[in-house]
Parts: structure tokens; C-alpha cells; sequence
């Protein structure tokens, strides 16, 4: 429906077609200095995630010069980029009504206003495919850092203002949208980790053992086998690490139904439990995380998969990087209730 209404729009105010620019022709550098109005002093920086943010409140230090007569001066929907991490988003748009100051490190520039509407040309920058073109314009063997004439090699469609205007605000929509499922998802999460810790509380409980991991299920670990990035060829079957999927690749090594507990490197969560992956079907998984498959008539594995999300393995986590070694994860203990106990909780999760 959003999509028919805009392809209404473009069909009715250019019927012959959407006019393609480079960003370059719609956009003008600033480069107005700190030294002409002295009286600004706020220090501004770009974060790839919170977009242009108050240096102060961004960081714990001032990282700023004492001498910001170079600065430049940013108002309000002015756009601020840093060249060397451009690739990765590292640019944004002021939205505070103070001006303040960027680094001489940071490029400045302004949108053309008759031309576009400076929401539309930042969502057009931010989207994948523009970041994706920024990515692969750079010199062999050099390192990243994207010049304000390089503006010149990507293109931007530019559809009437009015035109413009509908799709920030369907893009809009969606993002408040987004805003909303997230702080929901979030809800939802501490919803499940409340019940998951109740059911899998089983203090007082006589008909609860304890037992080790090594004997409450297979491990797999001898199977692995790590394959060098350059080496693998590109396939369709998930290549695991520590953390999850890191490639794909067209074979594998593993058919089943497995939880993956991370080894080496990621391996424990901000709230001390281990990292751990469900995977399901023909995989690949290297040496950096622990393969466990289910025992018959032991522990049903994804009541172990729950069960696991509630260890605490920072004591036995070893080293820099951090490792997780197999006599230590293979005794873990975690509650082994009837399997009857064990259906239901998994039914209930």
C-alpha cells in the first residue's frame, strides 16, 4: 500500500522518469571556522549509532583542543562525516538548535534544499546499499577515508520535493514503528528470563540431580574442524565460530540438532552465562565453540539449552582471549529434573 503511494506519486509528478544526481551536485562543504564566533564553544562528535552527539556526554574526557579556533561551526541540518569511518555509517545530521563545533578531523557540508530535502538525503547515505558503495571506493592498499570530492562517484535519484517528503515520512513511520517493537521485544525478554528462572528453580526439589555436562550429553568437539578464511569455498551450509554464524560455505560436518557453547574468544555474556547458539540441520563449526548433542533419555537438549542460559561461568573462564576449556565446560553442572518436568518446562518456554 506505502509503495503503490509512492510509485503514484513519482508516475504523476514525473511521468518520464526520476532524474539521478551524485550526491556532490546537491550538497555544498562548510568550512566556516570556530575562530569567527568565538563565543560558541559546545563540541560536537559523530557516532556511528547515536548519530551527532555532544562530545561531553558522549565521552567521560574532553578529547577536544583547548585551541578550537579551526573547529568548524555546525548549525542546525548541517551534515557531519568522518572520512576514515564513513564505511561503517560514522556520519549524521545536526538536529540541536545551539551550534557548535566540529573537529578539523570531521568534513561539514549542507544539503541543497531546492534539490532535496536533507531527511531524504540522509536516509538515501545511511541506507545499505550507499554505505556498501562508499565500502568498495577506496585505493588498493590504502586505508579507508572517503574525500568530500568522492561525493562525486555516488548517485542519489531526486524525485520531486514533494516526493521526498512522502517517503521520510512513511520512513519515519517505520522507524517509530521499529522504536516501539524494540522497547516491546525488550519486555518481552525480561518477561522470559523472569519465568525461565522460576521454572528452573528447583531448590527443595528431592527429584532433581545435578550432573555434569560430560555425562548429560555428547560431545562432539573431535569432529570440528577450523577452515582459514581464504580456504573455504562459498556455499549454503552456516560456518559456526564461538559467537554464531561467521560464513558460509558448501559443505559440512555436522547434521542434527546442536547447541553450540562458545570456546575461545566469545564466550561469556555481559551477565557472566556463556555465549550459546541453537543450530539445526547441516552445519560447519570450527575449534572456537563446544559441540553438544542430546543423550538418550537423559536431558532433553533444549531443556539443557534453557538450563545453560542460567550458568554462571565467569570463575572458570581462563585467559586473555578469553577460553572456556572442555574439562571445564564438561563439568558444568546444571538440574536434571524428570523428563516429564523437563517436557513441560521446555513446552512452557
Amino acid at each position: 500500500m506505502l509503495m503503490n503511494t509512492i510509485e503514484e506519486l513519482i508516475q504523476k509528478e514525473c511521468p518520464e522518469g526520476v532524474e539521478f544526481l551524485t550526491v556532490y551536485d546537491v550538497i555544498k562543504r562548510c568550512s566556516v571556522k570556530g575562530k569567527t564566533c568565538p563565543t560558541i564553544t559546545q563540541v560536537y562528535s559523530v557516532s556511528n549509532t547515536l548519530g551527532l552527539v555532544k562530545s561531553n556526554e558522549l565521552r567521560e574526557f574532553d578529547i577536544a583542543s583547548e585551541d578550537k579556533s579551526n573547529y568548524t561551526i555546525v548549525n542546525s541540518g548541517i551534515f557531519v562525516y568522518n572520512p576514515s569511518r564513513l564505511n561503517i555509517g560514522s556520519i549524521a545530521y545536526s538536529k540541536f538548535a545551539e551550534p557548535g563545533l566540529v573537529s578539523p578531523m570531521y568534513i561539514v557540508f549542507e544539503a541543497d534544499e531546492n534539490k532535496v530535502c536533507k531527511e531524504y538525503l540522509y536516509q538515501y547515505i545511511k541506507s545499505r546499499k550507499v554505505i556498501n558503495k562508499i565500502d568498495s571506493i577506496k585505493e588498493v592498499g590504502a586505508r579507508f577515508r572517503f574525500e568530500f570530492e568522492k561525493w562525486k562517484r555516488i548517485e542519489i535519484p531526486v524525485p520531486p520535493l514533494s516526493v521526498q517528503h512522502k517517503i521520510v515520512e512513511i520512513l519515519d513511520k517505520f522507524t517509530s514503528l521499529e522504536t516501539e517493537l524494540e522497547a516491546e521485544l525488550e519486555a518481552r525478554k525480561k518477561q522470559y528470563e523472569y519465568y525461565r528462572n522460576q521454572l528452573l528453580d528447583f531448590t527443595g526439589r528431592e527429584d532433581v540431580e545435578y550432573l555434569p555436562l560430560g555425562e548429560v550429553c555428547e560431545i562432539l568437539d573431535s569432529q570440528r574442524k577450523p577452515v582459514a578464511k581464504g580456504k573455504r569455498s562459498g556455499g549454503h551450509f552456516p560456518y559456526y565460530g564461538a559467537n554464531g554464524i561467521q560464513d558460509y560455505v558448501d559443505s559440512y560436518i555436522f547434521d542434527g540438532t546442536f547447541i553450540l557453547l562458545g570456546e575461545d574468544g566469545s564466550v561469556i555474556n555481559p551477565d557472566r552465562t556463556p555465549i550459546l547458539n541453537w543450530a539445526v540441520g547441516k552445519i560447519w563449526v570450527n575449534n572456537h565453540a563446544h559441540v553438544l548433542k542430546e543423550k538418550d533419555n537423559i536431558a532433553l537438549l533444549r531443556f539443557v539449552f534453557y538450563a545453560l542460559q542460567c550458568v554462571d561461568v565467569f570463575d572458570i573462564v581462563r585467559g586473555t582471549p578469553p577460553k572456556l576449556n572442555q574439562a571445564n565446560m564438561r563439568a558444568i553442572e546444571i538440574p536434571v529434573p524428570p523428563l516429564s518436568v523437563q517436557h513441560k518446562i521446555v513446552e512452557i518456554l
